[in-house]
């Protein structure tokens, strides 16, 4: 993805704050520059349309939830800790800002009307859930051998998003807190039972049931 000049970022940093705040349809493309501060020219420079400023935002907010588990996975600690430790960092970045999911607001309002950001957005999640299987594999060892790890990745997003809408509708960041607590006494839980060697068997099966993991957004 070609490196955006700073007037670039400044409109799409200002776009993706003013899209979660009051939605897209509701957003003005005159709103948004006086938000970044730039001209319409700047503006028809970088952009030909406000879809095509949206897509930059989804590229944008891929990459953020992207990197926030990338960093996870590279800490330190044992793999089911690095996955708290991104589920941890999920909560606490969306609680410093207008509460809420970006992508998760932007896929209700859109995903009919706009099937390319739906796309985006389904594949920014597929790779999430795709990385965190596997940090839930590395530490197989301590969960039940007959666990589908996919499915739970796809249960721990789900969660994450749920809670993040939960704290929008109340304004404010108890729901989140609540889930990422129950996300990390879930995985405690379920290392409780586990602690046995992992069948590749199970795994491969499961696999097997599901469609190939969507296109990677990096490549649009």
């Amino acid at each position: 993805m070609p490196r955006r000049t700073n007037t670039q970022e400044r409109l799409v940093a200002a776009a993706a704050g003013l899209f979660l705040r009051q939605g897209y349809a509701a957003t003005g493309v005159n709103e948004i520059m006086q938000r970044a501060g730039v001209t319409a020219g700047s503006f028809y420079h970088f952009f030909a349309t406000k879809e095509e400023l949206l897509l930059a935002v989804v590229d944008r907010l891929g990459g953020e939830l992207e990197a926030e588990l990338e960093a996870a996975a590279a800490g330190g600690g044992e793999p089911l800790g690095r996955l708290l430790a991104a589920v941890a960092a999920a909560r606490s970045r969306r609680a410093a800002e207008a509460p809420g999911s970006p992508l998760g607001v932007l896929a209700a309002e859109l995903s009919v009307s706009h099937p390319e950001v739906r796309a985006r957005i389904a594949a920014v999640y597929a790779a999430w859930i795709e990385r965190a299987s596997g940090l839930l594999a590395a530490g197989g060892a301590q969960l039940p051998a007959e666990l589908d790890l996919r499915a739970l990745a796809r249960f721990i997003l789900a969660a994450l998003e749920g809670g993040l809408l939960l704290a929008r509708l109340e304004a404010g960041a108890g729901a989140i807190d609540d889930v990422a607590a129950g996300i990390e006494r879930h995985l405690e839980l379920l290392a409780a039972g586990g602690g046995r060697r992992r069948s590749p068997e199970p795994q491969r099966a499961a696999a097997e049931r599901r469609p190939a993991p969507t296109a990677d957004w990096r490549a649009w």
